[in-house]
């Protein structure tokens, strides 16, 4: 009996339900696992590391521009208080 197009010879096989977990994948390996896993520990541990050298970067130059900027606000905030205008 051929059901919705389907010979009787082949079995119906049914779409797999959502609440079933996907099928294990036999062709990957424990140690291609373990490589992928490593890959992506070393890559997280390379951005960590651009980021706090950007950070390091950013703190020299606001370093840098405060000691500028600092004689001359403590010298504008000193003459205020002073009264001298």
């Amino acid at each position: 009996m051929a059901v919705l197009g389907v010979p009787a010879s082949r079995p119906i096989i049914m779409p797999r339900r959502l609440t079933e977990p996907p099928p294990e994948r036999p062709s990957e390996s424990v140690n291609a696992r373990m490589d992928r896993l490593e890959d992506t520990i070393t890559h997280f541990y390379n951005a960590i590391n651009e980021l706090r050298e950007r950070v390091s970067t950013l703190e020299k130059k606001l370093e840098s521009f405060t000691s500028v900027i600092e004689p001359t606000a403590g010298s504008f905030a000193k003459e205020n208080v002073d009264g001298y205008v």
